[in-house]
């Protein structure tokens, strides 16, 4: 969910590309993004966007060809490639063709900054993995698979321990919602306007639910914050 300016709500549903392993004859083995995927937003807005590689005789890697659209109809195409360059062109204004879009090579990726190691909980995922973590980056993976193995045997311990108990484990931060009206709604709509899956049915998501007292900590800067 992104808030707009004009203090709007918009609200999307996104469909995974296919994923397929080139260059393993060349002994250069890459993951190339395939097929078709979709963004549909409650403010009627659609984006379709083909993915294409590099074939034996034409194509670049990592290509590109999207549509943007209001409901059904064609506002801009934007097309390229998502690890390199792209451009984009309007539909409805012939003045606007091949304008630069978006420029991988020249814009740095924004990485996921977190608080540091020594100020997580026991139970962030920085300190659960971080001696497997170390032996990876030792190449010692004998001592990662211990280290690993370790982690998944105390889970299935604790999940065998709440069964035992009658208890259910329950997300701190998530609750599981059957049905995601927004989700299902678009949904149906993409179906709809594409005539590609299946509309029918409900659509379940994950929804960041916590507890009053961890969203005092996360509006005061002492849970999430600091980083």
């Amino acid at each position: 969910m992104v808030t707009l300016p004009d203090k709007t709500k918009e609200i999307f549903y996104i469909t995974l590309p296919d994923l397929k392993i080139q260059g393993l004859l060349s002994f250069a083995p890459y993951v190339e993004l395939d097929k078709t995927t979709y963004i549909i937003s409650n403010t009627g807005y659609l984006a379709t966007i083909d993915y294409s590689g590099k074939g034996w005789v034409s194509g670049h890697k990592n290509s590109f060809t999207a549509t943007l659209s209001k409901e059904k109809e064609p506002l801009y195409k934007v097309s390229g490639q998502w690890t390199g360059e792209s451009t984009y062109t309007s539909i409805n204004n012939p003045a606007q063709k091949n304008v630069p879009f978006w420029n991988a090579k020249s814009n740095n990726p924004n990485h996921v900054v977190v608080a540091p190691v020594d100020r997580q909980t026991s139970w962030e995922s920085r300190i659960v993995w971080k001696k497997v973590a170390e032996a990876i980056d030792q190449n010692d993976v004998e001592t990662a698979g211990r280290y690993k193995s370790a982690i998944e045997i105390g889970q299935r311990k604790m999940r065998e321990e709440e069964q035992q108990k009658g208890e259910t484990w329950k997300p701190r931060f998530f609750k599981w919602v059957e049905q995601d009206q927004t989700a299902s709604e678009l949904k149906a709509k993409l179906a709809a306007l594409t005539g590609t899956g299946n509309g029918n049915g409900t659509v379940g998501s994950w929804v960041f639910d916590p507890d009053e007292e961890d969203a005092k900590a996360i509006e005061s800067g002492e849970l999430f914050g600091g980083v």
